[in-house]
């Protein structure tokens, strides 16, 4: 064997070699930070109407109320029929007290008891109604007006 000889030039590049295998999986790493909150979402759409729940309960029955005197008795009053222009009539109650009070226009025809006016119809004492009309225009005949008390027992 001889002596070894000088070295040779470096070649040239070999080709590039194929893909290596998938390595291991690392360890997870740390949390993030949390973020911040997101905007308030819009109002959704109002929902259906629910169905209508059951009926509740009878209430209990409130107590009886105090008896009423009722009317004891109508009484009238009317004036005498006349021409008179204005006339005032007043009803006493037989007994007990004046509730409440009416009165009637009787004239020759219906448009003749139009153009009477009442003026004033009003308790004027604890048992009597007071009634006041006048004419608002000429009745050639007469008229009658009457009136009607309504009493309770005292």
């Amino acid at each position: 064997m001889g002596a070894t000889g000088a070295q040779g030039a470096t070649g040239g590049e070999g080709a590039t070699g194929g893909q290596g295998a998938t390595g291991a999986q690392g360890e997870a790493g740390a949390t993030g930070a949390t973020g911040s909150q997101g905007a308030i979402g819009p109002t959704g759409p109002m929902g259906p109407t629910g169905p209508q729940g059951p009926t509740g309960a009878t209430g209990a029955t409130g107590a009886t109320g105090p008896t009423g005197s009722g009317v004891g008795s109508v009484d009238t009053a009317s004036a005498s029929s006349t021409s008179s222009a204005d006339k005032t009539v007043t009803s006493t109650c037989g007994s007990g007290i004046a509730i409440s009070g009416g009165y009637q226009v009787s004239a020759s025809s219906g448009s003749d008891a139009a153009k009477v006016a009442i003026v004033q119809s009003y308790r004027s004492a604890s048992d009597q109604w007071t009634v006041n009309a006048v004419e608002t225009s000429n009745i050639p005949g007469s008229w009658t007006l009457t009136v009607h008390v309504y009493c309770a027992s005292a």
